[in-house]
Protein backbone atom coordinates (compact mmCIF):
# COMPACT_ATOMS: atom_id res chain seq x y z
CA UNK A 1 0.00 0.00 0.00
CA UNK A 2 1.36 3.43 -0.94
CA UNK A 3 2.23 5.88 1.82
CA UNK A 4 -0.41 8.54 2.44
CA UNK A 5 0.41 12.02 3.71
CA UNK A 6 -2.49 13.74 5.44
CA UNK A 7 -3.86 16.70 3.46
CA UNK A 8 -5.00 19.98 4.99
CA UNK A 9 -8.34 20.05 3.18
CA UNK A 10 -9.62 16.62 4.34
CA UNK A 11 -11.88 18.00 7.08
CA UNK A 12 -12.88 21.00 4.97
CA UNK A 13 -14.30 18.67 2.31
CA UNK A 14 -16.51 16.99 4.90
CA UNK A 15 -17.49 20.27 6.53
CA UNK A 16 -18.71 21.75 3.27
CA UNK A 17 -20.49 18.66 1.99
CA UNK A 18 -22.29 18.25 5.32
CA UNK A 19 -23.29 21.91 5.12
CA UNK A 20 -25.35 21.01 2.05
CA UNK A 21 -22.99 21.98 -0.76
CA UNK A 22 -21.85 19.90 -3.68
CA UNK A 23 -18.04 19.99 -3.33
CA UNK A 24 -15.76 20.26 -6.37
CA UNK A 25 -12.09 19.45 -5.76
CA UNK A 26 -9.90 20.91 -8.49
CA UNK A 27 -6.19 20.51 -9.09
CA UNK A 28 -3.50 19.47 -11.52
CA UNK A 29 -2.89 15.91 -12.59
CA UNK A 30 -1.25 13.74 -9.89
CA UNK A 31 -1.61 16.14 -6.96
CA UNK A 32 -3.57 13.43 -5.16
CA UNK A 33 -7.24 14.13 -5.97
CA UNK A 34 -8.22 10.47 -6.31
CA UNK A 35 -6.24 9.57 -3.19
CA UNK A 36 -7.97 12.39 -1.31
CA UNK A 37 -11.41 11.12 -2.38
CA UNK A 38 -10.45 7.64 -1.14
CA UNK A 39 -9.28 9.16 2.13
CA UNK A 40 -12.56 11.07 2.60
CA UNK A 41 -14.38 7.79 1.95
CA UNK A 42 -12.32 6.17 4.74
CA UNK A 43 -13.12 9.04 7.11
CA UNK A 44 -16.85 8.62 6.43
CA UNK A 45 -16.68 4.90 7.19
CA UNK A 46 -14.70 5.65 10.37
CA UNK A 47 -17.55 7.98 11.36
CA UNK A 48 -20.06 5.18 10.98
CA UNK A 49 -21.36 5.86 7.49
CA UNK A 50 -22.21 2.46 6.03
CA UNK A 51 -20.01 1.43 3.05
CA UNK A 52 -23.26 0.50 1.28
CA UNK A 53 -24.16 4.20 1.34
CA UNK A 54 -20.97 5.29 -0.44
CA UNK A 55 -20.63 5.17 -4.24
CA UNK A 56 -17.42 5.88 -6.14
CA UNK A 57 -17.35 6.52 -9.91
CA UNK A 58 -14.05 7.12 -11.71
CA UNK A 59 -14.36 8.56 -15.20
CA UNK A 60 -10.82 7.56 -16.00
CA UNK A 61 -12.59 4.30 -16.89
CA UNK A 62 -13.54 4.52 -20.61
CA UNK A 63 -16.21 1.82 -20.25
CA UNK A 64 -17.96 3.77 -17.50
CA UNK A 65 -17.69 6.97 -19.55
CA UNK A 66 -19.31 5.23 -22.51
CA UNK A 67 -22.17 3.83 -20.45
CA UNK A 68 -22.91 7.14 -18.74
CA UNK A 69 -22.74 9.05 -22.04
CA UNK A 70 -25.16 6.65 -23.76
CA UNK A 71 -27.58 6.28 -20.85
CA UNK A 72 -28.41 9.47 -18.95
CA UNK A 73 -29.80 7.59 -15.95
CA UNK A 74 -27.14 4.87 -15.83
CA UNK A 75 -25.66 6.13 -12.54
CA UNK A 76 -29.07 6.61 -10.94
CA UNK A 77 -30.07 3.09 -11.94
CA UNK A 78 -26.80 1.67 -10.58
CA UNK A 79 -27.31 3.39 -7.22
CA UNK A 80 -30.94 2.30 -6.90
CA UNK A 81 -30.08 -1.30 -7.85
CA UNK A 82 -27.39 -1.33 -5.17
CA UNK A 83 -29.65 0.20 -2.51
CA UNK A 84 -32.54 -2.06 -3.48
CA UNK A 85 -34.93 0.89 -3.48
CA UNK A 86 -35.73 4.10 -5.32
CA UNK A 87 -33.79 7.17 -4.25
CA UNK A 88 -36.96 8.93 -3.15
CA UNK A 89 -37.47 6.20 -0.55
CA UNK A 90 -33.93 6.49 0.86
CA UNK A 91 -33.93 7.89 4.41
CA UNK A 92 -30.30 8.24 5.53
CA UNK A 93 -27.85 10.25 3.35
CA UNK A 94 -25.74 8.55 0.69
CA UNK A 95 -22.39 9.87 -0.54
CA UNK A 96 -21.50 10.02 -4.24
CA UNK A 97 -17.91 10.49 -5.44
CA UNK A 98 -17.21 11.39 -9.08
CA UNK A 99 -13.53 11.41 -10.06
CA UNK A 100 -12.41 13.33 -13.20
CA UNK A 101 -15.95 14.64 -13.70
CA UNK A 102 -14.99 16.91 -16.60
CA UNK A 103 -14.58 13.85 -18.84
CA UNK A 104 -18.37 13.30 -18.95
CA UNK A 105 -20.08 16.62 -19.79
CA UNK A 106 -23.60 15.13 -19.49
CA UNK A 107 -22.93 14.26 -15.85
CA UNK A 108 -23.58 17.81 -14.68
CA UNK A 109 -27.22 17.78 -15.79
CA UNK A 110 -27.72 14.60 -13.77
CA UNK A 111 -26.00 16.14 -10.74
CA UNK A 112 -28.41 19.08 -10.95
CA UNK A 113 -31.34 16.67 -10.81
CA UNK A 114 -29.77 14.80 -7.88
CA UNK A 115 -29.12 18.00 -5.97
CA UNK A 116 -32.48 19.66 -6.62
CA UNK A 117 -34.69 16.61 -5.99
CA UNK A 118 -32.70 14.61 -3.46
CA UNK A 119 -30.73 17.32 -1.65
CA UNK A 120 -31.50 15.91 1.82
CA UNK A 121 -30.64 12.36 0.75
CA UNK A 122 -27.49 12.81 -1.33
CA UNK A 123 -24.04 14.31 -0.65
CA UNK A 124 -21.94 14.86 -3.78
CA UNK A 125 -18.16 15.28 -4.15
CA UNK A 126 -16.56 15.66 -7.58
CA UNK A 127 -12.97 16.11 -8.71
CA UNK A 128 -11.37 17.35 -11.90
CA UNK A 129 -8.14 18.40 -13.56
CA UNK A 130 -9.56 21.05 -15.89
CA UNK A 131 -10.70 24.15 -14.02
CA UNK A 132 -12.40 26.02 -16.86
CA UNK A 133 -14.29 22.98 -18.14
CA UNK A 134 -15.77 22.20 -14.73
CA UNK A 135 -16.45 25.81 -13.80
CA UNK A 136 -18.16 26.39 -17.16
CA UNK A 137 -20.43 23.39 -16.58
CA UNK A 138 -21.14 24.56 -13.03
CA UNK A 139 -22.13 28.03 -14.24
CA UNK A 140 -24.38 26.49 -16.88
CA UNK A 141 -26.13 23.92 -14.69
CA UNK A 142 -25.09 24.06 -11.03
CA UNK A 143 -24.78 27.75 -10.15
CA UNK A 144 -25.17 28.35 -6.43
CA UNK A 145 -24.92 24.66 -5.60
CA UNK A 146 -21.16 24.05 -5.70
CA UNK A 147 -18.35 24.94 -3.31
CA UNK A 148 -14.83 24.78 -4.79
CA UNK A 149 -11.74 23.46 -3.06
CA UNK A 150 -8.29 23.45 -4.66
CA UNK A 151 -5.72 20.72 -4.09
CA UNK A 152 -2.05 21.58 -4.55
CA UNK A 153 1.18 19.62 -4.18
CA UNK A 154 2.19 18.99 -0.58
CA UNK A 155 2.69 22.11 1.54
CA UNK A 156 5.46 22.72 4.07
CA UNK A 157 2.95 22.12 6.89
CA UNK A 158 1.80 18.78 5.43
CA UNK A 159 5.37 17.55 4.92
CA UNK A 160 6.57 18.58 8.38
CA UNK A 161 3.49 17.17 10.14
CA UNK A 162 4.09 13.87 8.38
CA UNK A 163 7.77 13.96 9.34
CA UNK A 164 7.20 14.58 13.07
CA UNK A 165 3.90 12.70 13.34
CA UNK A 166 1.93 15.43 15.09
CA UNK A 167 -0.41 18.37 14.39
CA UNK A 168 1.49 21.67 14.32
CA UNK A 169 -1.28 23.92 15.58
CA UNK A 170 -3.17 26.84 14.07
CA UNK A 171 -1.64 28.52 10.98
CA UNK A 172 0.30 31.66 11.84
CA UNK A 173 -1.60 33.59 9.13
CA UNK A 174 -4.94 33.27 10.94
CA UNK A 175 -3.98 36.08 13.33
CA UNK A 176 -0.99 37.90 11.93
CA UNK A 177 -1.86 41.10 13.83
CA UNK A 178 -1.31 39.21 17.09
CA UNK A 179 1.88 37.58 15.86
CA UNK A 180 4.76 38.15 18.27
CA UNK A 181 8.31 36.90 18.56
CA UNK A 182 7.37 35.33 21.92
CA UNK A 183 4.62 33.05 20.58
CA UNK A 184 6.80 32.16 17.59
CA UNK A 185 9.53 31.01 19.98
CA UNK A 186 6.98 28.63 21.49
CA UNK A 187 6.23 27.24 18.02
CA UNK A 188 9.94 26.94 17.31
CA UNK A 189 10.51 24.52 20.20
CA UNK A 190 8.55 21.83 18.31
CA UNK A 191 11.10 21.70 15.48
CA UNK A 192 14.30 23.36 16.69
CA UNK A 193 16.21 20.11 17.21
CA UNK A 194 15.28 18.90 13.74
CA UNK A 195 16.40 21.98 11.83
CA UNK A 196 19.44 20.25 10.28
CA UNK A 197 17.34 17.39 8.90
CA UNK A 198 14.79 19.94 7.72
CA UNK A 199 17.52 21.76 5.77
CA UNK A 200 18.38 18.46 4.07
CA UNK A 201 14.69 17.99 3.31
CA UNK A 202 14.52 21.50 1.84
CA UNK A 203 17.29 20.72 -0.65
CA UNK A 204 15.32 17.73 -1.85
CA UNK A 205 12.11 19.77 -2.12
CA UNK A 206 13.87 22.53 -4.07
CA UNK A 207 15.04 19.99 -6.63
CA UNK A 208 12.27 17.41 -6.82
CA UNK A 209 9.20 19.36 -5.69
CA UNK A 210 6.32 18.09 -3.58
CA UNK A 211 3.89 16.29 -5.86
CA UNK A 212 2.64 13.40 -3.69
CA UNK A 213 3.12 10.75 -6.38
CA UNK A 214 6.76 11.82 -6.70
CA UNK A 215 7.54 12.76 -3.09
CA UNK A 216 6.52 9.44 -1.51
CA UNK A 217 8.87 7.39 -3.73
CA UNK A 218 11.76 6.03 -1.69
CA UNK A 219 14.48 6.24 -4.35
CA UNK A 220 15.68 9.09 -6.55
CA UNK A 221 15.27 6.88 -9.62
CA UNK A 222 11.67 6.18 -8.66
CA UNK A 223 10.99 9.89 -8.19
CA UNK A 224 12.58 10.72 -11.54
CA UNK A 225 10.48 8.10 -13.32
CA UNK A 226 7.30 9.37 -11.66
CA UNK A 227 8.10 12.93 -12.79
CA UNK A 228 8.86 11.76 -16.32
CA UNK A 229 5.51 9.98 -16.39
CA UNK A 230 3.68 13.12 -15.27
CA UNK A 231 5.26 15.39 -17.91
CA UNK A 232 4.81 12.95 -20.79
CA UNK A 233 1.20 12.18 -19.82
CA UNK A 234 0.40 15.88 -19.44
CA UNK A 235 1.77 16.76 -22.87
CA UNK A 236 0.84 13.63 -24.82
CA UNK A 237 -2.58 12.98 -23.31
CA UNK A 238 -4.04 16.04 -21.60
CA UNK A 239 -2.74 18.77 -23.89
CA UNK A 240 -2.96 16.88 -27.17
CA UNK A 241 -6.67 16.33 -26.51
CA UNK A 242 -7.34 20.07 -26.24
CA UNK A 243 -8.53 21.82 -29.37
CA UNK A 244 -7.04 25.12 -28.20
CA UNK A 245 -3.50 23.89 -28.90
CA UNK A 246 -2.33 24.33 -32.46
CA UNK A 247 1.27 23.10 -32.44
CA UNK A 248 2.22 20.84 -29.56
CA UNK A 249 5.92 21.56 -30.20
CA UNK A 250 5.36 25.30 -29.64
CA UNK A 251 3.41 24.60 -26.47
CA UNK A 252 6.15 22.29 -25.15
CA UNK A 253 8.77 24.90 -25.93
CA UNK A 254 6.81 27.56 -24.07
CA UNK A 255 6.51 25.31 -21.04
CA UNK A 256 10.28 24.79 -21.01
CA UNK A 257 10.99 28.52 -21.45
CA UNK A 258 8.72 29.32 -18.51
CA UNK A 259 10.66 26.84 -16.36
CA UNK A 260 13.53 29.36 -16.49
CA UNK A 261 11.26 32.29 -15.58
CA UNK A 262 9.89 31.24 -12.17
CA UNK A 263 9.16 34.30 -10.04
CA UNK A 264 9.88 36.62 -12.96
CA UNK A 265 7.77 39.37 -14.47
CA UNK A 266 5.77 38.00 -17.41
CA UNK A 267 6.69 39.98 -20.53
CA UNK A 268 4.28 38.87 -23.24
CA UNK A 269 5.90 40.92 -26.00
CA UNK A 270 9.40 39.58 -25.35
CA UNK A 271 8.19 35.99 -24.96
CA UNK A 272 6.13 36.24 -28.15
CA UNK A 273 9.17 37.35 -30.14
CA UNK A 274 11.39 34.64 -28.67
CA UNK A 275 8.78 31.99 -29.46
CA UNK A 276 7.98 33.33 -32.93
CA UNK A 277 4.24 33.21 -32.23
CA UNK A 278 1.59 35.89 -31.93
CA UNK A 279 0.67 37.41 -28.57
CA UNK A 280 -2.89 36.06 -28.97
CA UNK A 281 -1.55 32.52 -29.44
CA UNK A 282 0.73 33.00 -26.47
CA UNK A 283 -2.18 34.15 -24.31
CA UNK A 284 -4.16 31.10 -25.40
CA UNK A 285 -1.33 28.76 -24.40
CA UNK A 286 -0.94 30.51 -21.05
CA UNK A 287 -4.67 30.15 -20.47
CA UNK A 288 -4.37 26.39 -21.05
CA UNK A 289 -1.48 26.20 -18.57
CA UNK A 290 -3.57 28.08 -16.02
CA UNK A 291 -6.66 25.97 -16.74
CA UNK A 292 -4.70 22.76 -16.15
CA UNK A 293 -3.14 24.27 -12.99
CA UNK A 294 0.47 23.79 -14.14
CA UNK A 295 1.45 27.45 -14.31
CA UNK A 296 -0.26 30.36 -12.62
CA UNK A 297 0.44 34.01 -11.98
CA UNK A 298 0.50 36.44 -9.09
CA UNK A 299 -1.10 39.79 -9.75
CA UNK A 300 0.69 43.04 -8.96
CA UNK A 301 -0.72 45.28 -6.27
CA UNK A 302 -1.98 48.29 -8.14
CA UNK A 303 -4.15 51.15 -7.08
CA UNK A 304 -4.84 54.11 -9.30
CA UNK A 305 -3.03 56.51 -6.97
CA UNK A 306 0.11 54.32 -7.03
CA UNK A 307 1.14 54.85 -10.63
CA UNK A 308 4.80 54.07 -9.96
CA UNK A 309 4.10 50.36 -9.43
CA UNK A 310 4.86 47.63 -11.97
CA UNK A 311 1.62 46.31 -13.48
CA UNK A 312 2.69 43.01 -15.09
CA UNK A 313 2.12 39.59 -13.50
CA UNK A 314 4.71 37.24 -11.99
CA UNK A 315 4.78 33.64 -13.12
CA UNK A 316 4.97 30.53 -10.92
CA UNK A 317 4.79 26.77 -11.40
CA UNK A 318 2.42 24.64 -9.34
CA UNK A 319 5.42 22.44 -8.50
CA UNK A 320 9.13 23.31 -8.70
CA UNK A 321 10.02 19.70 -9.46
CA UNK A 322 8.18 19.95 -12.77
CA UNK A 323 10.04 23.16 -13.64
CA UNK A 324 13.40 21.57 -12.84
CA UNK A 325 12.58 18.48 -14.90
CA UNK A 326 11.68 20.62 -17.91
CA UNK A 327 14.83 22.73 -17.50
CA UNK A 328 16.97 19.57 -17.05
CA UNK A 329 18.16 20.64 -13.60
CA UNK A 330 18.81 17.09 -12.43
CA UNK A 331 21.01 17.58 -9.36
CA UNK A 332 21.04 20.12 -6.54
CA UNK A 333 24.46 21.27 -7.77
CA UNK A 334 22.65 22.60 -10.86
CA UNK A 335 20.75 24.99 -8.57
CA UNK A 336 23.59 26.16 -6.35
CA UNK A 337 25.03 29.46 -7.53
CA UNK A 338 22.37 29.84 -10.20
CA UNK A 339 19.83 32.64 -10.43
CA UNK A 340 16.99 30.13 -10.12
CA UNK A 341 17.57 28.91 -6.54
CA UNK A 342 15.97 31.98 -4.93
CA UNK A 343 12.89 31.95 -7.21
CA UNK A 344 12.40 28.21 -6.61
CA UNK A 345 12.44 28.83 -2.85
CA UNK A 346 10.00 31.71 -3.32
CA UNK A 347 7.71 29.43 -5.37
CA UNK A 348 7.62 26.85 -2.57
CA UNK A 349 6.84 29.41 0.14
CA UNK A 350 4.13 31.04 -1.96
CA UNK A 351 2.43 27.76 -2.83
CA UNK A 352 2.43 26.62 0.79
CA UNK A 353 0.53 29.76 1.73
CA UNK A 354 -1.84 29.29 -1.20
CA UNK A 355 -2.70 25.79 0.09
CA UNK A 356 -3.92 27.38 3.31
CA UNK A 357 -5.54 30.41 1.72
CA UNK A 358 -7.59 28.62 -0.94
CA UNK A 359 -9.45 26.50 1.62
CA UNK A 360 -10.63 29.53 3.61
CA UNK A 361 -14.29 30.49 3.25
CA UNK A 362 -13.05 34.05 2.64
CA UNK A 363 -9.56 33.82 1.11
CA UNK A 364 -7.20 36.74 1.64
CA UNK A 365 -6.31 38.84 -1.40
CA UNK A 366 -2.71 38.23 -2.42
CA UNK A 367 -0.38 40.23 -4.67
CA UNK A 368 3.22 41.19 -5.12
CA UNK A 369 4.43 44.78 -5.16
CA UNK A 370 7.32 46.19 -7.17
CA UNK A 371 8.07 49.77 -8.21
CA UNK A 372 10.19 50.89 -11.13
CA UNK A 373 13.12 51.53 -8.82
CA UNK A 374 13.22 47.82 -7.95
CA UNK A 375 11.78 47.91 -4.42
CA UNK A 376 9.74 44.75 -4.06
CA UNK A 377 7.59 42.79 -1.66
CA UNK A 378 7.32 39.19 -2.83
CA UNK A 379 3.93 38.54 -1.26
CA UNK A 380 1.44 41.16 -0.10
CA UNK A 381 -1.46 39.67 1.84
CA UNK A 382 -4.49 41.90 2.29
CA UNK A 383 -7.44 41.44 4.64
CA UNK A 384 -9.82 44.40 4.63
CA UNK A 385 -7.57 47.32 5.55
CA UNK A 386 -4.88 45.11 7.12
CA UNK A 387 -1.76 44.20 5.17
CA UNK A 388 1.10 41.79 5.68
CA UNK A 389 4.22 42.17 3.55
CA UNK A 390 6.33 39.04 3.07
CA UNK A 391 9.84 39.00 1.64
CA UNK A 392 11.34 35.63 0.73
CA UNK A 393 15.02 34.80 0.34
CA UNK A 394 17.08 31.63 0.29
CA UNK A 395 19.88 33.42 2.17
CA UNK A 396 20.50 32.77 5.86
CA UNK A 397 21.36 36.43 6.47
CA UNK A 398 19.40 39.64 6.04
CA UNK A 399 20.61 41.71 3.11
CA UNK A 400 20.50 45.50 2.91
CA UNK A 401 18.24 45.12 -0.14
CA UNK A 402 15.58 43.34 1.91
CA UNK A 403 15.78 45.98 4.65
CA UNK A 404 15.35 48.71 2.04
CA UNK A 405 12.35 46.93 0.52
CA UNK A 406 10.61 46.91 3.90
CA UNK A 407 11.39 50.60 4.48
CA UNK A 408 9.56 51.51 1.28
CA UNK A 409 6.76 49.06 2.11
CA UNK A 410 6.13 50.65 5.51
CA UNK A 411 6.12 54.13 3.91
CA UNK A 412 3.42 53.00 1.47
CA UNK A 413 1.42 51.06 4.06
CA UNK A 414 1.71 52.58 7.56
CA UNK A 415 0.69 50.12 10.26
CA UNK A 416 1.36 47.04 8.12
CA UNK A 417 3.16 43.97 9.47
CA UNK A 418 6.29 42.51 7.90
CA UNK A 419 7.74 39.00 7.72
CA UNK A 420 11.02 37.89 6.13
CA UNK A 421 11.06 34.15 5.34
CA UNK A 422 14.62 32.87 5.08
CA UNK A 423 17.07 30.20 6.25
CA UNK A 424 18.37 32.12 9.26
CA UNK A 425 17.40 32.33 12.92
CA UNK A 426 14.14 33.53 14.40
CA UNK A 427 14.42 37.17 15.47
CA UNK A 428 12.79 40.57 15.18
CA UNK A 429 14.27 43.41 13.19
CA UNK A 430 13.43 47.09 13.58
CA UNK A 431 13.11 48.97 10.30
CA UNK A 432 12.24 52.62 9.78
CA UNK A 433 8.46 52.63 9.90
CA UNK A 434 7.89 49.24 11.51
CA UNK A 435 9.18 45.89 12.74
CA UNK A 436 9.90 42.76 10.72
CA UNK A 437 9.79 39.21 12.05
CA UNK A 438 12.61 37.19 10.50
CA UNK A 439 11.19 33.70 10.22
CA UNK A 440 13.01 30.42 9.51
CA UNK A 441 11.29 28.79 6.53
CA UNK A 442 10.37 25.71 8.58
CA UNK A 443 8.08 27.90 10.72
CA UNK A 444 6.12 29.03 7.65
CA UNK A 445 2.96 27.13 8.65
Amino acid sequence: MEKYIKREIEEEVLRRVNAGFMVAILGARQVGKTTLLNRVEELLIAREVSPSHIFFFSFDDPILRSRVSSNFYFIKNQIEDSLGKELRKQKSPIFLFFDEAQKVPTLFELLKIFYDIYKDKIRIIISGSASLEIQKKVVETLAGRVSYLFLYPLSIREIIEDKIGKFLGAPLWEDWKGLTIENLKMRQTILFRQRDSLETLLRRILLEGTMPGVFIRETKEGRNLAMQSFVSTYLDKDIRSLREIGKLDDFSRLLRLLSFEIGGILNLSSLSKEMGISINTLKKYLSVLNNTFVVNSLLPYFKRERKKLVKSKKIYFFDVGVANFLAKREFFEHLVGSKVLGPLFENIILKSFETFNKKRSFPYDIYFSRDYEGHEIDLLIERSSERLGVEITYHDEITSEKKRNFEYFFKDFPGAKGILVYRGELKEMTIEGGKVICLPWWLWW
